[in-house]
């Protein structure tokens, strides 16, 4: 994690070439209804150790429990402080 970023965590979410800029959205879980806390990424590609690895990354997080959306996939991760919680939607 980047320094002064300590109080927040990440959340990494990896999918197939195919969904590369779609939108991905998070919201806190305590507010899954209001929707006030939402924040969205797009998926984008990236080399990494020679391979492209394609993912939404929400870079700073609060820390907290959170729905991943994106289409019919959903998934809830827990951040921590000073973490990264991955979520894997490749073979979905």
């Amino acid at each position: 994690m980047s320094e002064g970023t300590s109080e927040f965590g990440a959340i990494v979410v990896y999918f197939s070439e195919s969904r590369r800029g779609n939108n991905v959205t998070i919201v806190d879980e305590s507010d899954r209804y209001n929707k006030k806390k939402e924040m969205s990424a797009n998926v984008v590609g990236r080399l990494v150790d020679g391979e492209m690895v394609y993912a939404a990354i929400f870079p700073r997080v609060p820390p907290g429990k959170y729905i991943i959306t994106h289409g019919y996939m959903e998934a809830v991760v827990t951040v921590f402080s000073q973490h990264e919680a991955e979520v894997d939607f490749r073979n979905r």
